[in-house]
């Protein structure tokens, strides 16, 4: 490999990584903090939810990899607040993960969507308005949470679809197990008391704000104003209350891919998968540059050049072969006739001009008429392709010379 070719792969090597390195710096989806998840510092967030659970004694925390299978124990409690539906799949992650947590016999709380929140544009972490979500998509996000199966997407409008209302007030709550403490919801978002697959755990004749289902691993909170920054100050003892009656568990774990967060399936898929993968591509380029560079030939073995012998012949050949590699055949004709014509006018003691020697080869026998041979060699170009007539011209010039210093010694 030359050096300005290894220079080059380098550089682009080099380049490479460090464009790889920067993509997957900067390709890390980060929190939004006006949405209503739990890094949100807006009135619609949880993340006063799970600073206070934490100052409650829970280890609560925010995951945007998945549920992992540590938190599938029953020690653990999964949130997913106020899931967005996605425009393709709808709340297939929803889903998916409440398959997967109460099939291993944890505990999720689902926290029905109800808000859609406006970003301010020049005050990070503001948000500009509110807009209650359809009642159609919080119904479509209710139905995929209790009839959770994954791969399978359920849709709103089935028969056995429960509803939710949004009542002018929340009535009076009543709690499953004794009295509790008030709850302030100004704008209620209930459960229909209809819905058969859910067991009422806070609930008033307007329907259900807390519900289980018949397995007792699955929660609904209709209403997320309980639990938001903006709600939870006003029922903190009623939350606090909730735990400890419902919720025996020492962790809290917000699943932020229902907040379009991307999952983690485990190191080797992420491996190969966008940014990861451009680095996976840098490595195998370096591998295979240090594998060319070690190896000693491509192809069929190329033998050695044989070693140069001693003599005139070697020299001869060598001079013969660049003659014939450079087609100089003219020119290398025109210097063999001299020679040979010099050669016999000194020996006979005549002309070089070829017409006496002409005369004493023809008494010697000598068919080749150099006088011919002369004037067709004189009209040959300095280089040439017709090998056939060079080759011919020369046999006959050295058939001459033979011919007539037979007797001495040519």
């Amino acid at each position: 490999m030359k050096r300005r070719t290894a220079l080059i792969l380098a550089g682009a090597g080099a380049a490479s990584l460090i464009a790889a390195i920067l993509l997957i710096m900067l390709s890390e989806k980060g929190p939004e903090p006006y949405q209503n998840d739990s890094f949100s510092y807006s009135a619609v967030g949880f993340r006063a939810f799970r600073l206070t659970t934490n100052a409650w004694g829970y280890h609560t925390f925010s995951s945007r990899r998945g549920i992992l299978r540590s938190w599938e124990q029953s020690s653990w409690l999964a949130v997913f607040a106020e899931p967005y539906i996605d425009k393709k799949l709808g709340f297939a992650a929803l889903s998916r993960w409440l398959a997967r947590v109460t099939e291993k016999g944890g505990r999720a709380l689902v926290v029905l969507p109800k808000w859609i929140v406006t970003r301010h544009p020049k005050h990070e972490g503001w948000a500009t308005g509110l807009k209650p979500v359809p009642v159609s998509e919080t119904v479509a996000a209710l139905n995929a949470a209790i009839f959770a199966r994954p791969g399978i997407d359920v849709k709103p409008n089935n028969e056995r679809d429960c509803r939710v209302r949004r009542p002018k007030d929340a009535g009076t709550m009543t709690w499953a197990a004794g009295d509790g403490h008030p709850l302030t919801l100004p704008v209620p978002q209930l459960i229909d008391s209809a819905c058969a697959e859910l067991t009422p755990l806070v609930s008033s004749a307007k329907g259900m704000l807390l519900a289980v289902n018949s397995s007792g691993t699955l929660f609904v909170l209709s209403d997320p104003d309980l639990l938001n920054n903006a709600g939870l100050h006003k029922n903190a003892l009623a939350v606090y209350e909730m735990l400890q009656r419902w919720f025996p568990v020492r962790s809290i774990v917000f699943d932020e891919t229902v907040h379009g967060y991307t999952g983690s399936a485990g190191f080797w898929s992420e491996l190969f998968r966008f940014p990861l993968v451009l680095l996976l591509g840098h490595l195998l380029l370096v591998a295979a540059l240090a594998i060319w560079a070690g190896l000693r030939r491509f192809g069929k073995i190329v033998p050695d050049p044989p070693e140069l012998s001693r003599g005139k012949e070697t020299l001869i050949e060598n001079a013969a072969r660049l003659f014939e590699m450079g087609r100089f055949y003219g020119y290398s004709l025109r210097r063999y006739l001299e020679i040979a014509l010099r050669d016999a006018a000194s020996l006979f003691g005549v002309g070089a001009d070829g017409r006496e020697l002409a005369a004493i080869a023809k008494a010697r026998g000598v068919e080749e008429d150099i006088v011919a041979i002369s004037r067709e060699v004189a009209a040959l170009p300095e280089k040439g392709r017709d090998e056939k007539r060079y080759r011919r011209l020369a046999q006959q010039i050295q058939r001459w010379r033979a011919g007539i210093l037979k007797d001495f010694g040519g």
